[in-house]
């Protein structure tokens, strides 16, 4: 069983070794590492130079910068064609624990037939950061995205059959939820407590930044987002039309747009 791995960044050349080392230093060893260059004006280069003496570390640059999607696009592209069974991806600023890839091997031979995985993630104190009400096999589109039984930050492992072609089409990485919605349409989803990712957040990420904007970037931003699953899942729709979990998502992301619409239409200004 091959995992694929996904490391994009840019601008980070001073942290990024420390993803890299998790991956290295990980129990089980058949991998192969795709870092991918957004585009970045620091030596980022120079610090990945050195690894790519480890057959299994791949190094892609995008000339310019295009975004963490597109970079994961672009690595996918790679997966596909490559032949690694499974594949994840990190942020330039987490770490994988030691024993990640061994213990998603065990659970995906644990769970035959299964094509998603989704492992909780803890802060450098240890603390998690996601919480799990259901264990085992579940709907992914009810328990992440309607009750919300699963919320947090999860870690996804995903059989690479189960891409078909799929690409993350979205404006932004928040919606990357829905897409791996979509995935689980196809396959299913098993939820695990196990956590298998360090997460750091970093004031210089696309999270800070998102932080730092005041209320109207935010809504806007997440308006974008409502307004795409509202679009796109119209399509998952017409494919899956006796799932009642589908039409709730459209639904769901329906009002969210109208009523986020609406508070920008007609809120007040405010001081930001």
């Amino acid at each position: 069983m091959k995992f694929a791995i996904i490391i994009p960044t840019c601008n980070r050349a001073r942290i990024l070794p420390q993803a890299i080392h998790s991956v290295l230093a990980q129990d089980y060893t058949d991998w192969v590492l795709y870092i991918v260059n957004d585009g970045s004006r620091d030596d980022t280069e120079a610090v990945v130079s050195p690894y790519l003496a480890d057959r299994r570390v791949r190094y892609i640059c995008n000339p310019v910068n295009r975004g963490k999607l597109h970079s994961l696009n672009v690595a996918l592209d790679r997966i596909e064609a490559g032949g690694a069974e499974w594949f994840t991806w990190m942020d330039d600023d987490d770490r994988l624990v030691e024993d990640c890839l061994d213990t998603a091997r065990k659970e995906i031979e644990r769970y035959p037939g299964f094509g998603m995985f989704l492992f909780s993630t803890m802060d450098a104190a240890g603390r998690s950061l996601a919480r799990m009400e259901v264990s085992g096999p579940a709907n992914y589109l009810r328990a992440k995205l309607l009750r919300k039984t699963v919320a947090g930050e999860t870690h996804e492992f995903v059989a690479t059959s189960c891409l078909n072609g799929t690409r993350l089409n979205a404006p932004s990485t928040g919606a990357q939820k829905f897409w791996f919605g979509e995935l689980s349409l196809r396959t299913g989803a098993v939820f695990c407590g196990n956590e298998l990712k360090i997460k750091e957040f970093m004031d210089d990420g696309i999270t800070g930044k998102i932080r730092r904007q005041g209320w109207r970037k935010r809504t806007e931003h997440r308006l974008r987002i409502d307004a795409f699953v509202v679009r796109h899942w119209l399509g998952v729709i017409r494919t899956h039309p006796f799932s009642l979990s589908v039409y709730q998502v459209w639904i769901k992301a329906l009002a969210r747009a109208v009523g986020r619409g609406l508070s920008l239409r007609f809120a007040p200004a405010r001081n930001e």
